[in-house]
């Protein structure tokens, strides 16, 4: 049994009409081939930019050293230039695997499925997005299916112009009973870790510097922006964690608590350090 999934787009939901028109007004804009967000046709960075600010730079040459030497290594006995190289194309490959699955998802949701008539996808991929589709969207009340979840848009672009940030997330979704937003964001990593023994840079140096962290900051950005730019209250963030190689999912909440005052102050420090740069 298929039960349809309801997805509100401009002219069909407030919230919708609200972020675009005040898209409208700031005047973003976001070029596909490059990547890169505009506001009133100046360049803005994007939250990609803002997370690899909180990390401490990896210089690949020093490691791809240590792995050519390590006779325990995979790669021992290769150059580094050629560890880098794979390395890369891993990179490359992942990224490649991860569009086509945000495909997937997002075309399930906006199109209950008729997409994948006449579109090539990776049936795995359609399977492991309808299990987490029939997971969190739906209900089994005593042999009927109840949606509890419906979609209010897909692929949703905002920007902040005070701070000069831009960028995407995957999913708005809203809790019909009690009438909550959440933010969703798709992650196809290889690996998705919840800890780790490095730190953020200074003075972040607290937070460690996993998977989940980085992604809670992405989302409360995302969270802050709709908020302090759209007027929009999102009540939550999920980091949804696909496993492509097992065919599985894990919902992540947030790792730490949201503070309104503490975003504002990670924008605002990255983009001091932009004007500082330039």
């Amino acid at each position: 049994m298929f039960l349809e999934n309801k997805v509100y787009f401009c002219g069909m939901n407030t919230i919708i009409e609200k972020i675009m028109r005040t898209n409208f007004n700031i005047e973003l804009s976001f070029d596909e081939k490059t990547h890169t967000y505009s506001l009133e046709r100046e360049p803005i960075k994007s939250t990609s930019k803002v997370l690899e600010s909180l990390k401490k730079p990896f210089d690949a040459k020093p490691m791809a050293i240590k792995c050519s030497q390590n006779p325990t290594h995979e790669h021992f006995g290769k150059t580094p230039e050629q560890i880098i190289e794979l390395w890369q194309s891993k990179t490359d490959n992942a990224c490649d695997v991860g569009h086509d699955f945000h495909l997937v998802a997002e075309n399930y949701l906006k199109n209950n499925g008729n997409y994948f008539l006449d579109n090539p996808f990776k049936e795995s991929d359609l399977v492991l997005f309808e299990k987490f589709y029939r997971d969190v969207f739906v209900k089994h009340d005593e042999g009927t299916l109840r949606q509890i979840v419906q979609t209010i848009g897909l692929e949703i672009r905002i920007a902040h112009p005070l701070y000069r940030v831009g960028g995407t997330f995957d999913a708005l979704l809203q809790y019909i009973q009690q009438g909550w937003l959440l933010i969703f964001d798709w992650k196809t990593n290889a690996k998705f870790t919840t800890t780790d023994s490095y730190s953020l840079i200074e003075p972040y140096q607290n937070f460690d510097s996993s998977k989940l962290t980085i992604y809670t900051f992405q989302t409360y950005i995302y969270r802050f922006i709709l908020q302090d730019v759209y007027g929009i209250d999102v009540k939550d963030c999920r980091i949804v964690w696909f496993d492509l190689t097992n065919n599985t999912y894990q919902i992540h909440k947030p790792k730490f608590a949201y503070n309104e005052n503490f975003i504002r102050s990670v924008l605002a420090r990255f983009n001091n350090n932009q004007l500082l740069a330039a």
